[in-house]
């Protein structure tokens, strides 16, 4: 296997081929934990470029196979969910699939391959081209392809081939199947080796379902729609929960409305009725404080002058009702004026009187 430190497998929901379906299938595939860290190990080394899956590239290049029409009908075959490359699950079946088979049923791997309509048998048209297919050379070009397609033709004994005459084609003549047997022996000796595959080969003989060549295809078939049925049901969980988060939050967003309202007319009766607020009902919003960044000296010396500029009262002038009144009221004030300028030589302050006003 060009392989010297054997990798473990482990089952990962979240990978494709990883996952728990795979675990199914290789059990039916009665594959132990070593096995499957034998086929984890060279599934790594195959794939080159660490994507995780393996490209007909990738593959051909690991096992130093010839790109023929016929090997890349058997990669497009392996790939049963027709991604363009193998995922894990893809390429162990596939390869338990080619090598357990024993030698003389390989012709019947073949057949099902070109029998593309699974009608269960062939016409002439279709066996000229599987022949061709598997030897890479021309029916009219090539004598021995010729021969072949006429044998198996005349040992049929009508229009089409079932795959029992097939068989025994194969079986009586070797050279029918000969590029296949070849390149099972070099993927079975580069590939964990002939002892392993040999006693697979045994049990899956001894098996009657896993003996008939679409035992794989069906089981394949199986895993890939339970895979997409599960994911169809994921899918499904993860609308509902979409929808059911935006039921939520429309609740939400209606009950927020609900409260606004309630609040508002809280308020309106607070301030209706001019009293407290009832012990059921939101309490009043906090009285707001004064800034902490006003000094208190300068709140002092604001309260003084407010104090100050209050006390200051408009003189208002007296008013009289007759000329009299305001004579006398005219005489007093020059009078105090006197006085007061007198005393101003004295370092007195002079006092300035108000004028009278008369009605």
């Amino acid at each position: 296997m060009g392989c010297i430190h054997i990798k473990e497998f482990q089952m990962n929901d979240s990978i494709p081929g990883c996952d728990a379906l795979a675990m199914e299938a290789f059990e039916i595939l009665s594959l132990s934990q070593k096995d499957l860290n034998y086929f984890f190990t060279a599934f790594l080394d195959i794939d080159a470029d660490d994507s995780g899956h393996i490209r007909a590239d990738e593959f051909f290049a690991y096992f130093r196979i010839e790109q023929t029409p016929f090997n890349k009908r058997i990669f497009i075959d392996m790939d049963t969910d027709n991604s363009g490359y193998l995922n894990f699950c893809e390429f162990v079946c596939a390869m338990w699939n080619f090598l357990s088979l024993l030698p003389e049923k390989l012709g019947s791997f073949a057949y099902y391959i070109f029998d593309d309509d699974k009608s269960g048998s062939l016409d002439h048209m279709e066996l000229k081209k599987l022949v061709e297919t598997i030897h890479h050379k021309s029916y009219d070009t090539n004598p021995a392809v010729k021969k072949y397609v006429q044998d198996v033709m005349a040992n049929c004994g009508g229009a089409r081939v079932s795959i029992t005459h097939f068989e025994k084609c194969c079986s009586e003549n070797k050279g029918l199947t000969a590029p296949l047997i070849s390149l099972q022996y070099r993927i079975r000796e580069s590939f964990i080796g002939h002892s392993f595959w040999r006693d697979i080969s045994a049990r899956r003989a001894a098996d009657h379902n896993q003996s008939q060549p679409d035992f794989i295809q069906k089981l394949s078939q199986n895993i890939d729609a339970k895979r997409k049925e599960k994911s169809r049901i994921l899918m499904m969980e993860r609308k509902l929960a979409k929808e059911q988060e935006r039921i939520d939050a429309a609740k939400s967003k209606k009950g927020n409305r609900r409260d606004g309202r309630r609040r508002t007319s809280i308020m309106f009766s607070f301030y209706a009725k001019g009293g407290a607020t009832p012990s059921n009902t939101l309490p009043p919003a906090p009285r707001r404080r004064r800034s902490s960044f006003i000094r208190p000296n300068l709140v002092k010396n604001g309260e003084k002058k407010r104090e100050k500029a209050s006390k200051k009262k408009k003189k208002v002038q007296p008013v009289f009702t007759n000329i009299e009144d305001a004579e006398d009221f005219s005489s007093n004030i020059q009078e105090e004026k006197k006085q007061h300028e007198g005393g101003g030589k004295n370092g007195g302050r002079k006092h300035v009187g108000s004028k009278a006003r008369v009605s």
